[in-house]
């Protein structure tokens, strides 16, 4: 994922792969001066919006990628409260949306799920 003016953002995932900021989130100390693209597995959003929320500096800036249908979770509320905009990526079914690591490389997926990334500025 690229910033407007073309840099990518530091992102964590879960094996070292190119461009990767490192490997866990959870262990890591934020920085209130970086913009962080947060793509984590969907059954940890609510480990991750509660770890951004309690555990970081602020101000802090996140741009959080999650999956329609999310407004059942016990965590929804805390999102749709620190959200400061919402942005859809792409529709069910879509092809090179995103990309997923393989050992040959990233290779284009097929949505499962409508994609939506959510925008938080957190003070």
């Amino acid at each position: 994922m690229l910033a407007k003016d073309g840099t990518r953002l530091p992102h964590y995932t879960p094996w070292r792969l190119p461009f990767s900021a490192g490997v866990n989130l959870f262990s890591k100390v934020l920085s209130a001066s970086e913009n962080y693209y947060v793509f984590p597995p969907f059954g940890i959003v609510g480990q991750v919006v509660s770890f951004l929320i309690n555990e970081n500096p602020r101000p802090l800036s996140v741009s959080l990628v999650i999956p329609e249908g999310s407004n059942g979770h016990a965590w929804w509320p805390v999102l749709v409260r620190c959200a400061k905009c919402w942005r859809k990526l792409g529709s069910s079914g879509e092809v090179g949306v995103i990309e997923t690591p393989s050992t040959s490389g990233f290779k284009p997926s097929q949505l499962k799920y409508d994609l939506w990334v959510a925008r938080l500025e957190l003070e």
